[in-house]
């Protein structure tokens, strides 16, 4: 597909002003578009509309080259400036904004449960941001020059306060997705007993777990929102275990450190080489915790087994 870059049609942009800091809205003007490329100084924005979002950091002119592509597959180039400044009206533009977002995050977090609330508030110390900007509000009002109110856009724009938290990834998924990652070395260090093989280990282990269990994994990712990007700040996930018939004392294992897990209550859980396990009883029950970190249920590894001699493993007959 070619795409043909001329001067051939006109258009504008608006606005031709911003306030440093402060994310502005650009939108082309005079024409129908559908897609648009944004050059900033070097900072490419891409849009399948006429519309970008973008924030200055500093006070200046700045030149922007816009590409705007219409509906007919023709593209036309054009360049503009920007006049970014006047330090006092965003200083003030910009505490108004963290004021709002402070007092929304407060809100948000304090609609977690206490103890999601509690590892949140660990990533996001509103009250902290609230007492910084408190500080800086000080600063403002102390200001006199140009020079000071660029001090205080200056600090403001090192608070870095997110926009929002917000749930972006959801689902449930049975345990079996992560069986191909399963640690082995976790069964064996609790039996005490090395298998002879450990692919034969890990088939039996995935066929007694599906006669035995039937488990279902809820998972949603928290994360923070910012102006420029999407910052997640833990996984949480629910296991939901349910026992189709009693085969016994079992173990449930996941392939992370015990000190990086935050469960929701006391299940018994312990350490084992660089995992976790808890011995499961012998009715259904459901284990909830959070993980610092972005993770998949497959990177989890997790998996039930029982002791190694309660398997049922082939052995290799060949000569």
């Amino acid at each position: 597909t070619f795409i043909n870059i001329s001067t051939g049609f006109m258009f504008d942009i608006t606005p031709k002003s911003a306030l440093i800091g402060q994310p502005t809205k650009f939108k082309i003007t005079g024409v129908n578009v559908s897609s648009s490329s944004w050059d900033f100084e070097g900072e490419i924005k891409s849009s399948s509309s006429g519309e970008v979002v973008y924030s200055f950091t500093a006070q200046g002119d700045y030149e922007v080259t816009v590409i705007a592509t219409n509906n007919k597959n023709e593209s036309s180039i054009k360049k503009f400036t920007i006049s970014v400044g006047n330090p006092k009206e965003s200083a003030n533009a910009t505490i108004i904004e963290y004021e709002k977002r402070i007092s929304n995050l407060t809100k948000q977090i304090k609609a977690f449960p206490e103890w999601i609330k509690k590892e949140i508030e660990k990533s996001i110390d509103a009250d902290s941001l609230n007492s910084s900007l408190k500080q800086i509000k000080e600063d403002f009002d102390n200001s006199a020059t140009e020079e000071d109110y660029s001090d205080v856009v200056d600090s403001l724009l090192d608070m870095n306060v997110p926009l929002g938290i917000k749930v972006s990834n959801s689902g449930t998924l049975p345990i079996e997705v992560g069986l191909d990652n399963i640690d082995v070395s976790y069964i064996e260090q609790i039996s005490n007993e090395e298998a002879e093989d450990e692919e034969e280990l890990k088939k039996s282990i995935m066929a007694w777990s599906y006669e035995n269990y039937e488990v279902d994994i809820d998972f949603e990712t928290i994360t923070a929102v910012s102006d420029s990007e999407e910052n997640s700040l833990l996984t949480k996930f629910s296991f939901d275990i349910k026992r189709k018939k009693d085969g016994g004392t079992a173990y449930l294992f996941i392939g992370y450190p015990i000190e990086e897990i935050r469960f929701k209550n006391a299940y018994g859980e312990k350490e084992v080489d660089s995992g976790t396990y808890i011995a499961l009883g012998g009715e259904s029950q459901t284990i909830e915790f959070l993980i610092n970190d972005d993770i998949e249920i497959e990177e989890l590894g997790a998996y039930i087994s029982p002791e190694i001699s309660k398997l049922a493993i082939e052995e290799d007959i060949s000569p």
